[in-house]
């Protein structure tokens, strides 16, 4: 499937991208496969995204999560979207609420999702999402077993969920040590965290991959600047964007993007496996990650 990223940007301001700058996501999922009914039920898995953001925003992690045997979930937040917030247009967002409806609408699938009836496990269900969306996955250890915030919040889950793990960068927004502190100290096992080096508060997001077709050194950021798209707000988003890594910097400090995303890739998948696939190899997996990623992992610790 193809997606094209100026679905997420104002009506209005699509026709500024030109096609040879226009950054599509390409991913190896597809419309349509018959489900696999001889395996199942099936765990659920909620994405959650960020300011500024959009449903494929970490599109790299929720289909290999998908590959790995979960129904996952990752929608378009009103109120927060990057085209809302580049219009001004923003209102209240309720990413809690909206994440609540789309495990409710499991409890008895109908409509687009009817296929899944019988095929679904609303007992195994994970919620994780990025900057406020993993400030709002936070909320939701009532209603889901496994919750990882990706550099969101620095608070502890309210309510006790099986399994956190929490992932940060260590130069996150500047000093990413503090906030992962926070976190760990105030919440309780069974608990993981990550904070994977180099790295700013976009580590394994789309947005830090997606680059002009016509030159890799033109970023998301560019094409928005550069096209008079977002305004003020399109100016104030590098800071969002200041640990993306440079192809134009060979000096550039930054973690490679595709190296965030196997990261990310690696330490979520395990952590949903043993919790949701009740797999034991998972709790060794997350374990490994920093001698199977050094240098780049920072810091792992756990208290289970």
């Amino acid at each position: 499937m193809v997606y094209d990223v100026r679905d997420h940007i104002p009506e209005k301001d699509r026709g500024k991208v030109p096609e040879d700058q226009n950054p599509l996501q390409v991913c190896a999922c597809f419309r349509d496969l018959p489900l696999d009914t001889s395996s199942g039920p099936y765990p659920i898995v909620d994405f959650i995204h960020g300011t500024a953001g959009f449903r494929t925003q970490n599109l790299e992690n929720v289909t290999h999560w998908a590959s790995r045997g979960f129904v996952v979930v990752a929608s378009d937040h009103p109120g927060i979207e990057f085209k809302d917030l580049v219009t001004f247009a923003n209102f209240p967002p309720d990413q809690v609420g909206d994440a609540r409806r789309v495990f409710a609408e499991f409890q008895n699938p109908s409509g687009d999702i009817a296929f899944l009836a019988g095929h679904v496990d609303t007992s195994r269900q994970g919620a994780t999402g990025h900057s406020a969306g993993g400030a709002a996955a936070s909320l939701l250890g009532d209603i889901a077993q496994v919750l990882i915030p990706i550099a969101g919040g620095t608070g502890a889950p309210p309510t006790r969920p099986l399994s956190t793990l929490f992932i940060r960068g260590t130069q996150d927004f500047g000093d990413g040590r503090p906030g992962e502190e926070a976190q760990w100290n105030a919440a309780e096992p069974r608990k993981r965290s990550v904070l994977i080096a180099r790295s700013d508060h976009l580590v394994g997001s789309s947005l830090c991959g997606l680059r002009a077709p016509n030159d890799p050194n033109i970023d998301l950021l560019d094409i928005i600047t550069d096209n008079g798209i977002g305004g003020i707000f399109g100016q104030a988003a590098g800071a969002l964007f200041r640990g993306c890594t440079d192809p134009r910097d060979a000096d550039d400090p930054y973690l490679a993007w595709s190296t965030g995303v196997a990261i990310m890739n690696h330490a979520t998948t395990a952590v949903l496996e043993e919790g949701l696939h009740c797999a034991e190899s998972g709790t060794s997996e997350v374990a490994r990650i920093q001698g199977v990623f050094q240098p780049n992992v920072d810091l792992y610790r756990e208290a289970l």
